[in-house]
């Protein structure tokens, strides 16, 4: 499985390595890694530093062996896609909003997510909007969906336990800009469920892996 956050169409601010050099996002990477293994010590990502040919600079790649790669994607056209999230407006909070993305991939790499996206039941509006969709990135819109959502969650969950003040800004920054893109490929546009799993209760048992308390809010707003 191959899973990007910042995906689909253009329209934005390009960033190049001059604003964010790739060093920058690695040393980030390695410091989510290990806050994210801390409590989930079953995650083992490998971080790969590379250029493929997918125009989005954050990817995880999971295998049946239960292996799973952090890829950092250094094309001009994946690193020109950070404008969707990161601009002149908000650089004092470029680290923070690069974590969280790297959050969501590491997401993509928990067992957690794979129970959650086998049990999970989409209804409603969801339903509808994902109905005839044929998704890029492979797989049944409904299970690109679920994979997206569990992932969204950790991005959120991470952002509420290391951010302190900023993790409000960043996590509205995440829901909007799954709102905003959402139109191009409905199976990433987590936006609706995103916004009622960060206004619920997070007073989840503290000694719960991140994946394990996605899953219990996830289900609690379901």
């Amino acid at each position: 499985m191959f899973s990007f956050l910042l995906s689909l169409s253009l329209g934005f601010g390009a960033i190049s390595q001059r604003d964010l050099p790739v060093d920058r996002v690695e040393k980030i990477a390695h410091e989510v890694i290990a806050n994210l293994k801390a409590d989930n010590p079953s995650i083992d990502p490998t971080l790969v530093v590379t250029r493929r040919p997918e125009p989005t600079p954050l990817g995880a790649m999971a295998y049946s062996n239960g292996s799973c790669a952090l890829i950092i994607n250094t094309t001009d056209e994946a690193w020109a896609q950070w404008g969707r999230f990161i601009n002149s407006d908000n650089t004092s909070k470029w680290d923070e909003i690069i974590a969280a993305s790297i959050a969501h991939e590491v997401g993509h790499c928990m067992e957690e997510g794979k129970r959650f996206t086998s049990n999970y039941e989409i209804t409603g509006d969801t339903l509808r909007a994902l109905g005839g969709v044929n998704t890029a990135m492979g797989g049944s819109p409904s299970v690109v969906f679920k994979q997206e959502l569990f992932a969204d969650a950790i991005a959120v969950l991470y952002a509420k336990a290391h951010f302190g003040e900023d993790s409000q800004y960043i996590v509205d920054n995440l829901i909007q800009s799954r709102a905003r893109f959402g139109h191009d490929d409905p199976s990433h546009n987590t936006s609706r469920e995103l916004t009622a799993f960060a206004m619920a209760d997070d007073a989840v048992a503290p000694q719960n892996a991140t994946g394990t308390n996605a899953v219990k809010l996830l289900e609690q707003i379901h």
